[in-house]
C-alpha cells in the first residue's frame, strides 16, 4: 500500500460546517477504503480538509468518538478471524493482523494529523496511533486473551520439551513482541506484563513442578538429584527465553521459576547426592558447575554447608596410625593427612567464578570447628614442628608451603595457649639438647607471631635470647671459666617451662662436679653481682667415658643417673639403701635411675643381684663389665614411674599431666586479670555482661562457665570484687 504524505492546507475556513454527519460520511468512506486496501482511490486533500473543517468548528470530540467506533468495528472483524484459530496458527495470525493494522492506523493517522496536533494534544487525548493500539487491545486481544495465553504456554512447553526440533520460536517471539508493545492506557505497562506474563509464570511453575515429580518417579534412579541433568534443563529454559523474550527481567523471572522448582526446593538432596562424589574424586569442574546451578545465594550457602559437613567427616576420619612406634611419627602422619585434605578442598573450589571468599570462609570455619574438637591436635601440630626442626636437613624456606599450611591450622585453633605450653616444652628440649638450628627456630616463631602478636611469643623468643646471651657470656669470659668439660645455659625462669625440684638442693654431687660448679659461680658473680643462680640438675646431662672389659663407650645420661654411676668409682658394689644414703636422693628417684641402668635391655651398664625386673631395697649393684653396644656413644634413656603403682609412664603421659595443670593455672590467671581490668573500668556489671565481656577479651582460649565462676570466687574471696547485697547477679569493683 502506498504511503500518504500529509500536506497541511493554508486555506482558512470562515464558514460553519452545516452537518457533522455529512462530513463524517466522507471520512468513514475513506477509512473503510484504507482497511480494504484501496488507498489509491482516496483523495487525501479532501479527507484532510474535512478533518480540518470539523476540528476548526470544534467538532473534535464527536470526530474522535466516531473514529473510535469505526476502528472498533474493523477490529471486531480481526477478532472474529482470531477466534477461529488456536495454537501456533492463532499466534501467527495475531502477528500478521497486527502488522496490517499498524499500516492502516498509520495511514489513518496521516489523515487525522490536524486533529492530533490541535484537538488531541490540547485536550490531552490519545492520538490516532495510540487510540488504535488501545482499541486493538480492547477489541481484539482481551476477548481472545484466554486462547492466546493457552496457545503461548502450549507452544512454550513444546519448546521446553523438544527444544532442538521445535520450529515455532520465531512466531512465539513475534506474538510476545506484539503484546509487549500494546498498552491499555498511556503510562501503563504493556498488556504482556500486566496480563500475559503472570499467567505464563504461574503455568511455568506448574510445568516445572510436574516435571520434577515425573523425574522423581522415573526409572532413572536419582535423576532429579543429578545436577548435570538439572543444569541442562535450566540451560534449555534460558536459551528458549532469550530467543522469545527481549526483556532481561522477564528472562530472569522465568529462570527463577525453573530454578526454584528444580533446584531450590530440592537443594539439600541435590547437594547431599552430588557433593560426596565430587569431593571423593576431586572433580573441580563439577564443583564449579554445582555452585553455578543456582543464582540464589541461599542455595549456594546450603551447598557450602553440606561441603562443611564433608570436611568435618573427612577430618574425623583421619586415624592415628598406631602401627608407628613413635608418637612423633604418628603425629607427623596425621598432620600430613590433614594438610593433604586442606589442599584437596582448596583445589576443589579453585575455579569458582563467584563466591570464592564466601566459600573459603565456610571451608576455614569447617576445618576450624573440626580441629578444635580434636584433643590431640595441639600436641600433634607441635610434634610436627618438632620433627621438622630436628630433621638433619631442616630448611623452613624449602618447606615453606608445608609450614604455611601448618600455620593455617594454627590460626584456626582457638586454644592457642594449649599449643604454646606444649610447644614451649618441646622447644626447651630441642634447645637444651641442641637438636635444632636456632635461626630456624626463630624463623618459625616469627611466622607464629604474625597471627597472634609479639606478646604470645614473648616467652619463646626469651628462650632463644637466653641461649644467645649464655653463649655470648661464655665466649666473653672464656679465660675466667673452668675447663671446657662444662657446658652451661643460663636460663630465665619465667621463660622456660622449668619444674623446680627439692632434689637439686638435697643431692650429694661428686667433688669433681662441685669444683666445676664453684668455679663457674665465682666467674658469673664477678660479672653479674646480685644475681642468684639455681642449678637445675634434673634437667642436666652428663657424659662419662668408661672402659668396659671388651669395649670403650661414652655414656650420656641424666645428671642423677651419672651421680649414681660415679659412686662406683670408689665402690665395687653398693646396695640400694647405700646408694640412697650416699646420693641423698629420694627412694623413688634412685629406683627409677637404677631401673634405667640395670634392667633396660639396651643400657644395662649396671649389674643387679639378684637379677629381676624390679628393684628392691635389698638388691646389690655393680658395674656390668660385660656391657657392650654397637656404637661408641650410648645414651641411657630414663623411665618414668607412676607414683601410685610403680607403672612406668611414657614421657608424653607424664608431660601431658604437667601441661594440663600448668595450663589451668595460667588460664585462671588470665581470666582473673581480665575480670579485674574490666571491673576496674566499669565499676559494676551484671554477671551475664561481665562473662560476655571477658569471653570477648580473651582470644587465646575459650572461657567456659566453670573457669569463669572459679575466677569470680577467687576474686570475691580476695576482695577484688563483691556481690551486690540486694542483687547477687550484680558485682562491684573494690578499689
Amino acid at each position: 500500500m502506498p504511503n500518504i504524505k500529509p500536506i497541511i492546507s493554508s486555506r482558512r475556513y470562515s464558514r460553519k460546517v452545516e452537518s457533522t454527519n455529512e462530513h463524517w460520511e466522507i471520512l468513514e468512506d475513506g477509512i473503510n477504503k484504507i482497511f480494504q486496501g484501496k488507498v489509491s482511490e482516496l483523495s487525501f486533500e479532501k479527507l484532510y480538509t474535512t478533518v480540518y473543517g470539523l476540528v476548526l468548528n470544534k467538532n473534535g470530540p464527536q470526530l474522535q468518538r466516531m473514529l473510535s467506533k469505526l476502528l472498533s468495528y474493523h477490529f471486531g472483524i480481526v477478532r472474529d478471524t482470531l477466534e477461529q484459530q488456536t495454537g501456533l496458527d492463532a499466534l501467527e495470525s495475531l502477528n500478521l493482523q497486527w502488522d496490517e493494522q499498524k499500516v492502516y492506523l498509520r495511514q489513518i493517522s496521516d489523515v487525522f494529523i490536524y486533529m492530533d496536533l490541535v484537538y488531541s494534544k490540547r485536550e490531552n487525548k490519545p492520538d490516532v496511533s495510540s487510540l488504535g493500539s488501545r482499541l486493538f487491545v480492547n477489541q481484539v486481544i482481551e476477548p481472545v486473551s484466554d486462547m492466546l495465553k493457552e496457545s503461548l504456554i502450549d507452544e512454550i512447553n513444546k519448546a521446553r520439551t523438544t527444544f532442538n526440533e521445535y520450529a515455532g520460536l520465531e512466531i512465539v517471539k513475534n506474538a510476545i513482541s506484539v503484546l509487549a508493545k500494546l498498552e491499555m492506557k498511556e503510562g501503563m505497562s504493556s498488556i504482556f506484563l500486566t496480563d500475559f506474563e503472570p499467567f505464563l509464570l504461574e503455568r511455568s511453575e506448574i510445568y516445572y513442578k510436574s516435571l520434577h515429580e515425573r523425574l522423581q518417579q522415573s526409572q532413572e534412579d536419582n535423576g532429579w538429584k543429578d545436577f548435570n541433568a538439572l543444569l541442562r534443563l535450566l540451560n534449555v529454559e534460558d536459551e528458549m527465553c532469550k530467543r522469545i523474550f527481549d526483556d532481561q527481567d522477564t528472562i530472569l523471572k522465568f529462570h527463577k521459576i525453573a530454578e526454584k522448582a528444580l533446584v531450590s526446593d530440592n537443594i539439600e538432596e541435590i547437594a547431599a547426592y552430588s557433593l560426596r562424589n565430587i569431593v571423593k574424586n576431586s572433580q573441580i569442574k563439577e564443583m564449579s558447575t554445582l555452585m553455578s546451578l543456582s543464582s540464589s545465594l541461599k542455595d549456594r550457602i546450603v551447598i557450602l554447608e553440606r561441603l562443611s559437613n564433608c570436611i568435618t567427616d573427612d577430618v574425623n576420619s583421619i586415624q592415628v596410625d598406631n602401627t608407628i612406634r613413635k608418637k612423633s611419627g604418628a603425629a607427623v602422619k596425621w598432620i600430613q593427612d590433614l594438610i593433604s585434605l586442606k589442599i584437596r578442598y582448596y583445589d576443589l573450589v579453585s575455579q569458582l567464578s563467584n563466591d570464592q571468599a564466601l566459600t573459603y570462609k565456610y571451608i576455614n570455619e569447617a576445618f576450624g570447628k573440626s580441629i578444635n574438637e580434636i584433643k590431640v591436635f595441639p600436641e600433634f601440630l607441635s610434634l610436627y614442628f618438632d620433627t621438622l626442626l630436628k630433621s638433619p636437613d631442616s630448611n623452613l624456606k624449602e618447606n615453606i608451603t608445608v609450614v604455611k599450611n601448618c600455620i593455617y591450622f594454627f590460626k584456626l585453633f582457638k586454644d592457642k595457649d594449649t599449643f604454646e605450653v606444649i610447644y614451649r616444652q618441646q622447644l626447651s628440649r630441642r634447645l637444651l639438647q641442641q637438636k635444632s638450628d636456632i635461626s630456624e627456630e626463630q624463623e618459625l616463631i616469627l611466622l607464629l607471631q604474625e597471627d597472634v602478636g609479639a606478646s604470645y611469643t614473648s616467652k619463646l623468643r626469651g628462650m632463644l635470647r637466653d641461649l644467645h646471651l649464655s653463649k655470648a657470656f661464655i665466649q666473653k669470659n672464656k679465660k675466667m671459666l673452668p675447663s671446657n668439660q662444662l657446658e652451661l645455659n643460663i636460663l630465665t625462669q619465667m621463660f622456660w617451662p622449668l619444674q623446680k625440684s627439692d632434689m637439686n638442693k638435697q643431692v650429694n654431687i661428686p667433688d669433681s662436679l662441685i669444683s666445676l660448679k664453684s668455679d663457674f659461680e665465682k666467674c658469673y658473680t664477678m660479672v653479674h653481682s646480685g644475681r642468684l643462680l639455681e642449678w637445675m640438675y634434673h634437667l642436666s646431662t652428663i657424659e662419662i667415658a668408661y672402659q668396659f672389659r671388651d669395649s670403650y663407650h661414652e655414656l650420656s645420661m641424666q645428671m642423677y643417673c651419672g651421680i649414681i654411676f660415679l659412686l662406683f668409682k670408689d665402690h665395687q658394689s653398693l646396695t640400694f639403701d647405700e646408694i640412697v644414703e650416699l646420693t641423698n636422693l629420694p627412694v623413688q628417684e634412685v629406683r627409677r635411675n637404677l631401673i634405667s641402668m640395670s634392667i633396660a635391655p639396651k643400657t644395662r651398664i649396671l649389674r643387679k643381684s639378684p637379677p629381676g625386673k624390679t628393684v628392691s631395697n635389698e638388691d646389690v649393684f655393680s658395674i656390668n663389665q660385660e656391657f657392650s653396644a654397637p656404637q661408641r656413644k650410648v645414651k641411657v634413656l630414663m623411665v618414668l614411674m607412676n607414683s601410685n603403682n610403680g607403672r612406668p609412664l611414657t614421657p608424653n603421659e607424664n608431660s601431658r599431666t604437667s601441661i594440663d595443670k600448668k595450663l589451668l593455672d595460667s588460664r585462671l590467671s588470665v581470666v582473673n586479670a581480665t575480670i579485674t581490668r574490666i571491673m576496674k573500668q566499669e565499676r559494676k556489671l551484671h554477671h551475664s555482661q561481665l562473662q560476655e565481656r571477658v569471653s570477648a577479651s580473651v582470644n587465646l582460649f575459650e572461657v567456659n562457665t566453670s573457669m569463669f565462676k572459679t575466677s569470680l570466687e577467687y576474686l570475691i574471696n580476695n576482695e577484688y570484687i563483691q556481690r551486690d547485697f540486694d542483687n547477687t547477679t550484680l558485682y562491684h569493683y573494690l578499689p
